[in-house]
């Protein structure tokens, strides 16, 4: 088996453990990003110390940019999942690399002369899109998903930018210097940006922040989270064609219906249409990988 399959697999069932956790302890969102950061910096410390950091200017510059927009989606996630449901949101996000699919074109108009030139897999990518128009349309009409996308929407818009801003930052390191320093200095940066707020407009009390469940939970969350990341990062060194990475880590949607089935939970919500929305974007991934 590839190693970025095992990396990717890894990488889901760690992303399906860590919601199912914050779905269980319900941290506080806005103190759960921070220790989840200040975690994510103390694991990869040693490693950092060992390996160095990267001296491309460019890391540092896309990497602050990602810090910005995941300082603010971390905090909706965290407290978007006790809200609405680890399952629901799993089911939800999805719909982002559908989305960022879309917008590229924009970016890049020359695109899609290219997918026009391959017929067969400009069909099934309109197969695939007519789809999942379909499945969120479902989705619309189910209060449980309606109430996890109103929980979660910015965390979709950033899932939607964040793979480039992931690839443009990696493309910027070496192997042995990019996932911990990736991980550590992002941590850092979104350490000063969070606490920077939370001094200026104290969103919770100190004493809920520095309560002992919230450190426990928060730490426990953030080794998780740092794992993933890891994870995820050396799957898409690993892979020939890093467009199969996001596939496999769409998973953990899966992974979190299996562990609700075994401990008897009722998922609530259009679970089929949900995974619908999952199929499609699996699907766009493999398609993409042959252009």
């Amino acid at each position: 088996m590839p190693a970025w399959v095992l990396f990717g697999c890894g990488a889901a069932i760690l992303s399906a453990v860590l919601m199912l956790l914050q779905e269980r302890l319900r941290v506080d969102g806005y103190a759960l990003a921070i220790w989840c950061k200040i975690a994510c910096v103390c694991v990869t410390l040693p490693f950092v110390l060992i390996n160095g950091l990267p001296t491309q200017p460019l890391f540092y510059l896309f990497l602050g940019i990602g810090a910005v927009l995941w300082s603010i989606s971390d905090v909706v996630f965290f407290r978007g999942i006790p809200q609405a449901g680890a399952g629901a949101v799993s089911r939800v996000l999805p719909s982002s690399i559908l989305i960022s699919f879309l917008l590229w074109f924009v970016i890049d108009p020359d695109l899609l002369h290219t997918y026009l030139g391959q017929p067969w897999v400009f069909a099934g990518i309109a197969v695939v899109m007519a789809l999942w128009a379909f499945c969120a349309s479902n989705l619309r009409k189910c209060p449980v998903s309606m109430g996890a996308l109103r929980a979660v929407w910015f965390v979709l818009f950033a899932a939607s930018i964040g793979p480039l801003l992931a690839k443009l930052t990696t493309q910027n390191a070496a192997i042995e210097q990019g996932p911990y320093a990736y991980v550590f200095v992002e941590g850092l940066m979104m350490i000063t940006l969070l606490g920077t707020y939370g001094l200026i407009r104290r969103p919770i009390a100190a004493g809920v922040f520095f309560a002992p469940s919230t450190m426990r939970g928060g730490l426990l969350i953030g080794a998780v989270m740092a794992a993933a990341v890891l994870l995820s990062l050396y799957a898409y060194y690993a892979a020939d064609n890093p467009a199969y990475v996001p596939a496999v880590k769409l998973l953990d949607a899966v992974i979190i219906l299996a562990v609700y089935a075994a401990i008897g939970r009722r998922n609530n919500g259009d679970i089929w249409s949900g995974l619908g929305v999952v199929g499609c974007a699996a699907l766009l991934i493999a398609l993409k990988s042959f252009v």
